[in-house]
């Protein structure tokens, strides 16, 4: 309940999007470690992220989602994937870190 101030937010961001990875990490049927937790935590702290939030948060975030969206594996998770993929890179490289 308290105010979000940047700090706050950045750290939620960060937790959700670790407690996502484990989830994928660890997925295993009739769990909280599923995939399609994972996939709802990493979207959390993706929506989470502001334009003003350094580039590389976003894009990691993002990444993780496809690695998600590939073992789900179903013709539409795998097109997410891929939009995922090519909206980090397209990101990364108009930030001018085009090897990240």
């Amino acid at each position: 309940r308290l105010p979000l101030t940047m700090r706050r937010r950045r750290l939620r961001i960060e937790v959700l999007a670790r407690l996502g990875r484990l989830q994928w990490e660890a997925a295993g049927p009739g769990s909280d470690f599923s995939l399609g937790e994972a996939l709802k935590r990493l979207e959390e702290a993706l929506a989470l992220v502001a334009p003003e939030d350094p580039v590389h948060l976003a894009a990691g975030i993002r990444a993780l989602i496809a690695g998600v969206c590939y073992d789900l594996g179903d013709p539409r998770s795998l097109e997410r994937a891929l939009e995922e993929l090519t909206r980090a890179s397209r990101e990364m490289h108009q930030a001018g870190d085009a090897l990240g």
